[in-house]
């Protein structure tokens, strides 16, 4: 599957429903999976979603609401996406399940639960 998901030009994260919190704070999978292929991504403005876009710049992010924001966002992933892949390829150094489970590792050693 990941061969796949290399072989898109970008891929396309659309979850927008303000009102459910798991879709508003969560970074789901798919953005992870995308960045280690190494894609440039089109994705809706979820607060999460703008951490990493600012961090790391290859994201395009458009309203969810509008129709005409998302068609937006898919050319300038289109007309731009050798920066945008330029830049997925720094962010796959740094946004990798090897730095996570660290991270996750910590958090457990610090916690009760150790």
């Amino acid at each position: 599957m990941y061969r796949i998901i290399q072989s898109a030009d970008f891929g396309i994260v659309y979850t927008w429903q303000p009102n459910w919190k798991s879709h508003w704070f969560s970074l789901p999978n798919r953005i992870l999976e995308y960045t280690l292929a190494q894609l440039p991504i089109v994705s809706t403005a979820q607060p999460e979603f703008i951490k990493i876009s600012e961090k790391y710049n290859h994201l395009v992010l458009f309203n969810g609401n509008s129709k005409k924001e998302l068609i937006n966002a898919i050319l300038t992933a289109k007309e731009n996406r050798s920066s945008l892949k330029s830049k997925a390829i720094d962010a796959s150094l740094d946004l990798s399940w090897e730095k996570e489970i660290e991270t996750l590792f910590d958090l457990y050693k610090e916690s009760s639960y150790a």
